[in-house]
This record gives C-alpha cells, structure tokens and sequence, in this order.
C-alpha cells in the first residue's frame, strides 16, 4: 500500500509531466488510493524528489504497466531500470499475459514498449458526452447496483469481454459497478467512477451472446441520462480493436478525446 506522501508525490509528478507533454497518463488513481489495493509500483527518488514512478496493476491474471519520468531526468536509464525491476517480479507470479500501455499522441512512449518487444495489442479510447438527444428508456434493461452475489457473473463477463482470468473483486470495486440486466437476467456490467464534478464509465461489457440487441446502447443511455446535469464531464474508456467498433459510442454523443495504446510484452 502506498504512503500519502508516495500518492502526493506520484500525482504532483504525473501533473508536471502531463502538462510538459500535452498528454494523460492513465496511473488508475481510483485503484492506487485504495486502502486494500496491494501491488509492487516501483518509485525512484533523487534527494527526496520523485524522479520515476511505474504503476504494476494487477487485474486478475493480466497484468497492465503504465509510469513516466520526471523530464529533468529522462535520458538516465530511470525508466528501464524500473521496468526490468518489474518484469522480474511479475515472472515470479502466474501470469496470463502483461500489457503495457502509452499515450496515442507519445511517440517516445510507444518507442520505448516497441524496443522492449512490446506488440500492438489494442486501443483504448477515451471519450466525453456532447449533450446531445438519448433514446427513450425501454423497460427491458435495468440497472442495479453491484453485490458480491454477483462476482460470478462479474467473473464470466471479464473472461469472456476482456480476456482476463481469475478476477478479483474488492468491495470498492463492487460499490461502484451496476450490473445490466436485461429482461430481469445478468447481461453485462459497467464501473462508475465519480470524482467531484466528473462522472467516467468503463469496464463496460455485455455478454457476447447477448451482444447485437441493442442492450448496451440502452444501458449506456440511461446512465447518461441519469447523470445528465449533475456532472461536468461525463466520460468513457472503452477498449477497441478499430474506430469502426466506436459506432455504439459516437451515435450516442460520445465523442473521442484522446487515445491509450496497449503492447503485450513476452516475460
């Protein structure tokens, strides 16, 4: 767990360093705040500064690195040092597969994964609502929120939606995820991620035989409906091989911001 002087330092730094670059860097803050989160983040420090930092972030038996480095001292080695630190202790552990991911608009963070071995796994897009008009709500699909009754349908739909065994669910995870049911049954799930006046949505899945009946378009709407007004921003991440895949999204008013970019990495 880390210390609120370690958490202070690693946002100021990831503040400096988004502004330096005209970039976001997906650190999971959510998840280092937690008080039960456990992981092996690595930090490097120079006379008390916070030089580096790499988040290892553990979702069942995937694995996802993301860090960066304070810009006055880039070019020494920090970065590496830190993420061959980390493959060393992610091989001790079973694991199914590693991503490493970078911002679309970082050319040296993309070199970096590439030059390591990393290949081209997916794209997340990083999306905001433009107000726009949402479907009416249809009564067939229904939203709840999430109890540990559910964790094994949560389990289901993050095998079968993202490819990511052995999932585990803490109860903050499951305070802030409402299950889709559709016509009364589990049909898919999403994570709500309020901070302040922002509300952002992911792990948004629905179960691939129900997928194609228009259950997530009707779930989605009505979550934004629902938080239409009472935040500022109204985000979504969502996981896509192609653009073609973000047809769901756009016709509902999201509209793509930004883009995070995942390599596999061989251990």
């Amino acid at each position: 767990m880390l210390t609120h002087d370690q958490l202070d330092d690693i946002f100021t730094l990831q503040s400096l360093c988004e502004t330096h670059d005209g970039i976001t860097i997906k650190l999971n803050g959510d998840m280092l705040r937690r008080e039960s989160y456990e992981s092996y983040d690595l930090l490097s420090y120079d006379n008390g500064r916070l030089t580096g930092f790499l988040g290892v972030y553990p979702f069942g038996s995937t694995i996802e690195l993301c860090g960066m480095v304070h810009p006055d001292f880039r070019r020494r080695g920090i970065f590496q040092s830190l993420f061959n630190r980390a493959l060393k202790e992610i091989s001790k552990n079973t694991v199914d597969k590693v991503l490493a991911n970078s911002h679309g608009r970082s050319p040296a963070g993309k070199a970096f994964i590439e030059a390591n071995g990393g290949l081209f796994d997916n794209t997340e897009f990083e999306m905001e609502w433009v107000p726009c008009e949402l479907p009416e709500p249809d009564e067939s699909v229904q939203l709840r929120g999430a109890t540990r009754k559910d964790t094994p349908e949560m389990t289901r739909l993050g095998l079968e939606c993202f490819g990511i065994k052995d999932a585990s669910f803490d109860e903050a995870h499951i305070d802030d995820t409402l299950m889709i049911l559709f016509d009364g049954e589990v049909a898919g799930q999403m994570k709500i991620s309020r901070d302040g006046g922002q509300c952002y949505i992911y792990w948004f899945s629905v179960f691939p035989a129900l997928q194609g009946r228009g259950i997530g378009r009707r779930a989605l709407s009505r979550v934004v409906r629902e938080a239409e007004g009472k935040y500022s921003v109204i985000g979504l991440d969502v996981a896509a091989k192609n653009e073609h895949a973000l047809k769901l999204y756009t016709s509902l008013g999201f509209v793509v911001q930004s883009h995070q970019d995942y390599y596999s990495l061989s251990l």
